[in-house]
């Protein structure tokens, strides 16, 4: 890759996947939604570049904004953060990982929600 301004279209999507630890449905919603827009081959097959995945970013760790609420059946926690975008706006979309009181941990899936800027009017795409 040397040479490569970072804008040259180099990985297919499961390479792309793989690089940035993510299943390649997932990389397919971001296109879907507007995120990412690789390039594609004479064959239409999507090629991503260094950009491209510079544009995805993902947050693993303990804790919500560095909090481990618990919760009792009904009760819910709310809390506010934010993430510097490069773009007026952007698009969230994850999961928690929750455990049960018995310790059986389950998946709670967040949806996509739009994530706009407050200095500038939003836009839709």
């Amino acid at each position: 890759m040397t040479g490569m301004s970072g804008n040259e279209p180099a990985y297919v999507i499961s390479v792309a996947a793989q690089l940035l630890g993510m299943h390649v449905q997932t990389l397919r919603y971001y296109e879907r939604a507007g995120i990412l827009q690789p390039s594609r081959s004479q064959g239409n097959i999507r090629l991503y570049s260094q950009h491209d995945l510079q544009r995805v970013q993902e947050v693993r760790g303990p804790g919500v904004v560095g909090e481990q609420p618990i919760l009792e059946p009904g009760e819910s926690f709310e809390y506010t953060s934010g993430c510097p975008l490069a773009t007026p706006s952007g698009i969230m979309v994850g999961s928690y990982e929750m455990t049960t009181a018995a310790g059986e941990r389950f998946e709670i899936r967040i949806p996509a929600f739009s994530l706009d800027s407050p200095h500038e009017a939003a836009r839709l795409q």
